[in-house]
């Protein structure tokens, strides 16, 4: 009775929403591969992607179980601060730990099953396994990657490199040129992404003892420094576009065009800069929906040219 009692409560830990953008990422990686002439398979992408969702769902428990002390300095937003659940309901955390590390075997456990069911190389194993343990230490002790500065290279990590390319890798088995040519850009994308979410949060990171890049540079700064993250997606996508020319997939020219929508709106960001928590929060949001909307427009050309 009481876990029924507690159950929406853990599910608003996970912040399932989030779990969407994971989907999307991993679709990204998924279509490009398809479009690289992989063959599909449902079960295949499926199971692809219960490696990922797990483990995605296990960063959000432990984030909030370890950042239960520092989130009592803020409040939640649409894509930070956490769930703000353990601050008013503290008798959780024990249940945030334990979900937290079986979702973590649990994408073990997928990457173990998918490896035999697809004669897919052992490695697989190793790149979940880094995976869950960025998801893990980004707040855990004893290495508390964003206490000590090094949370941004996990994130940028995790969304522009490790989400996408598990579903490159799992739909095709191996990485082909026209991966590598949204690398760049992507990793842009996962500079914006930390800059954006680390904004609003600045006040309550500084309180709590987190070393973010904002908390040590400013909220104005954050502002210009998630902007040009933005923009150099858009202009590495532009070069790299040229470069290929007519030699590079077709899909390229208008990926590009779509990455304008987040980089005019990071442009937004550096101009007016807001200092104040209120105005950075609505900026923030649209900036990170910009990003979601340049992802799923993407997606979406994606399967359109596949159709054909």
């Amino acid at each position: 009775m009481v876990w029924t009692r507690s159950l929406p409560a853990v599910l608003k830990l996970g912040r399932l929403h989030m779990i969407v953008a994971g989907f999307l990422l991993f679709s990204l990686g998924a279509l490009v591969a398809l479009y690289d002439s992989a063959p599909f398979g449902m079960g295949r992408f499926l199971l692809g992607f219960l490696i990922l969702m797990p483990a995605h769902l296990s960063l959000h428990y432990s984030n909030d179980y370890w950042d239960a002390e520092a989130d009592r300095f803020g409040e939640p937003t649409m894509f930070t601060g956490g769930s703000g659940v353990l601050v008013s309901s503290p008798q959780l955390r024990p249940v945030a730990r334990w979900l937290a590390l079986a979702l973590m075997l649990c994408s073990m456990m997928v990457s173990v099953i998918f490896v035999l069911a697809f004669a897919f190389p052992a490695w697989l194993l190793g790149y979940a396994l880094l995976g869950n343990l960025l998801g893990w230490f980004y707040a855990a002790p004893p290495i508390r990657l964003s206490y000590r500065g090094l949370g941004e290279i996990s994130t940028t990590l995790t969304v522009g490199l490790l989400m996408p390319g598990l579903g490159y890798l799992t739909t095709r088995g191996g990485v082909a040129d026209s991966f590598w040519l949204l690398t760049i850009p992507m990793l842009c994308y996962g500079v914006a992404f930390i800059l954006s979410v680390q904004i609003p949060d600045m006040e309550a990171d500084r309180q709590g003892g987190k070393r973010t890049l904002v908390t040590r540079i400013g909220r104005r700064a954050g502002f210009v420094g998630a902007g040009a993250a933005y923009m150099a997606a858009t202009v590495s996508l532009l070069l790299v576009t040229l470069v290929v020319g007519g030699q590079g997939p077709a899909w390229l020219p208008t990926l590009t065009l779509f990455s304008l929508v987040p980089s005019a709106i990071g442009l937004v960001g550096l101009v007016r800069r807001p200092e104040e928590r209120q105005a950075a929060i609505g900026l923030v949001n649209a900036m990170l929906t910009g990003l979601i909307a340049f992802v799923v427009l993407s997606d979406g050309y994606l399967i359109y040219l596949l159709s054909r």
